[in-house]
């Protein structure tokens, strides 16, 4: 047996409206307490690599370029860069795809980078030949207000391309809240 509770509104008893729930279940707070902020996940984005490949030279880091954005909730996502303008820590994660001919015992690298230096890496040893190679990196990384992010690839031996495609190569984040 199940029971259900409908409510719109839940009030003090002095009779001041708390919290209201829509009738697709959203749940909107009117007021919070004193001094504490609501609780948010913002800024957030999730960008992607569309249209074209991207030529990367042998073992030169190179930052990838992201030309579609999936979402940016506070417009903190610009010029290839997360800048989220808010102090606090940021759960972060990249991927890219790498596609084509390595040379032998080859070396793929994803990093974030925080205000241009190397911050979160990861790498992957790749064998000799036509080879589509992905890698992935996440970390939580904290920021103050002029703190920026952004994505880097590596690869130690041949010339294959970043490869374009939303599935493929893509960057996003968030604000952690209660952390």
């Amino acid at each position: 047996m199940s029971s259900k509770i409908g409510v719109q509104n839940i009030a003090h008893t002095n009779g001041t409206n708390a919290m209201t729930v829509s009738a697709s279940g959203v749940t909107t707070f009117t007021n919070t307490p004193v001094g504490l902020p609501v609780a948010t996940n913002t800024p957030a984005f999730h960008v992607t690599k569309t249209g074209s490949n991207q030529s990367i030279s042998q073992a030169t880091d190179t930052v990838v370029t992201f030309n579609n954005e999936i979402f940016d909730s506070d417009n903190k996502f610009a010029n290839n860069k997360f800048t989220p303008g808010v102090a606090g820590k940021y759960f972060l994660f990249a991927a890219g795809q790498c596609t084509g001919t390595f040379g032998t015992n080859s070396t793929l690298y994803i990093a974030i980078k925080k205000n241009g230096s190397g911050f979160a890496l990861v790498e992957t040893r790749v064998p000799g030949g036509s080879h589509s190679i992905s890698v992935s990196v996440s970390t939580i990384g904290i920021a103050n207000t002029t703190d920026y992010f952004e994505v880097s690839m590596l690869n130690s031996s041949g010339t294959p391309p970043i490869r374009q495609g939303s599935s493929f190569t893509y960057f996003g984040g968030y604000k952690l809240i209660g952390v």
